[in-house]
């Protein structure tokens, strides 16, 4: 449920978000849903991806923001205002089959798939085989600090072992969700592209430094209690006070293009 911890940390990220991720996979998604008649934004939280992509659009477009988390639906009805796009509740664990889908339907996301499971995967890749796909900011890698410090790999793994738990969707498959859906993806004839929108974080992102190392320190409290992670936290609290602390997530952004779009794009061009 959303809390008021939570939806600061989506402020702070918003911008960051826009700044890394892929600018052309954007265009080109808005560019390729033109004759879509839905967009439909899996976990829409407050509405940012909505707010990224909608940027892009040169003439009105119908959306479906769908969420599990009624205050964050709420929020993103307030910031949003728009009479383009309509709100659902709805469980992606459990109800999956809600999901518009199809060849007049475009569906995107943002931060979100690294919590799904492998099973998840296959069956968000089955169901949207026919519709044009945007998935981006998804978790690929493990934070890379600069300067180093001797704990950093111990908290590494405890990072990996918190990406890889169950998040309601079941064993996440973290920083490898990418890679699997573009493989379930291809299965299905489907022409995937998959490419990195780290977050490089530095002395001009000190809020957000700051959260993430505060937050990376809780979670490795939780997976490793008996690991005293306080003199790591309070040396990197330090560098971020003092600009000194320098971060990179690696993040990638995937974008599908169905089989029957491709087979209609190369008879125009003959």
């Amino acid at each position: 449920m959303m809390t008021e911890a939570t939806n600061g940390w989506l402020e702070m990220r918003e911008p960051v978000d826009a700044r890394s991720r892929s600018r052309r996979m954007a265009e080109e998604f808005i560019d390729q849903s033109q004759q879509c008649e839905l967009i439909v934004d899996l976990a829409c939280g407050t509405g940012s991806n909505y707010r990224y992509l909608n940027s892009f659009t040169q003439r009105n477009r119908s959306w479906l923001a769908l969420d599990n988390d009624p205050i964050a639906l709420d929020i993103a009805k307030l910031k949003l205002q728009s009479q383009l796009i309509r709100f659902e509740q709805l469980d992606l664990s459990s109800d999956f089959s809600r999901v518009p889908y199809g060849p007049t339907t475009a569906i995107a996301a943002s931060a979100f798939l690294d919590i799904a499971s492998e099973a998840w995967l296959s069956r968000f890749a089955s169901h949207c085989r026919q519709s044009q796909l945007l998935i981006a900011m998804t978790v690929a890698g493990q934070p890379i600090w600069e300067p180093t410090d001797d704990c950093d790999e111990a908290i590494r793994k405890c990072i990996e072992s918190y990406q890889h738990a169950d998040h309601g969707f079941g064993s996440a498959l973290g920083s490898k969700a990418s890679s699997f859906l573009a493989q379930q993806l291809r299965h299905h004839n489907c022409q995937v592209e998959v490419v990195a929108s780290d977050w490089n974080l530095d002395s001009r992102d000190t809020p957000l430094l700051e959260t993430m190392v505060n937050g990376i320190a809780c979670r490795a409290s939780l997976f490793s209690p008996a690991m005293d992670v306080t003199p790591w936290q309070q040396r990197r609290s330090e560098q971020v006070r003092r600009g000194e602390l320098r971060l990179t997530l690696p993040h990638c952004d995937l974008l599908s293009k169905p089989a029957s779009k491709i087979s209609a794009w190369r008879f125009v061009d003959v």
